[in-house]
């Protein structure tokens, strides 16, 4: 179990330890918040539906970086819908949205080539956004 950091602690931290200790750690806090703040821009070249058990469908999603990052790799969505498309994910729900696809998608085709923005990996519905949160 991790101990819970106090702001006593935090403070005396950084009054007492090294300066490139107290350095160390802000660089890796301020790194770990603008990944998690930072909009990323991607374009969808691929997707991929295979059948799970249960009567459900994934979807993967292939991107690639929209904005000419060569930092950037290639990123794989995924996503865990009903068969017969009744039930879906919120997440997958708000990708379309972010798309720009607002009626409903029959043909995952519809989705290649469109543009769209995430933070945080894609981990929630709210984590997918317009391009517009890039520029």
């Amino acid at each position: 179990m991790r101990s819970e950091i106090t702001m006593s602690d935090a403070l005396t931290f950084c009054v007492t330890a090294p300066t490139r200790q107290v350095e160390r750690v802000a660089e890796a806090a301020q790194q770990r918040l603008k990944q998690s703040a930072e909009w990323k821009a991607w374009r969808v070249f691929a997707v991929d539906i295979k059948e799970e058990s249960d009567e459900l469908v994934r979807i993967n999603v292939f991107a690639d970086p929209a904005d000419g990052r060569s930092t950037q790799k290639i990123q794989v969505f995924s996503f865990l819908v009903s068969a017969d498309g009744k039930r879906r994910s919120p997440r997958f729900e708000a990708l379309l949205v972010a798309c720009g696809i607002l009626e409903r998608c029959d043909d995952t085709r519809e989705i290649e080539g469109r543009y769209f923005a995430d933070r945080n990996g894609g981990r929630t519905a709210d984590d997918f956004g317009s391009l517009k949160l890039v520029l």
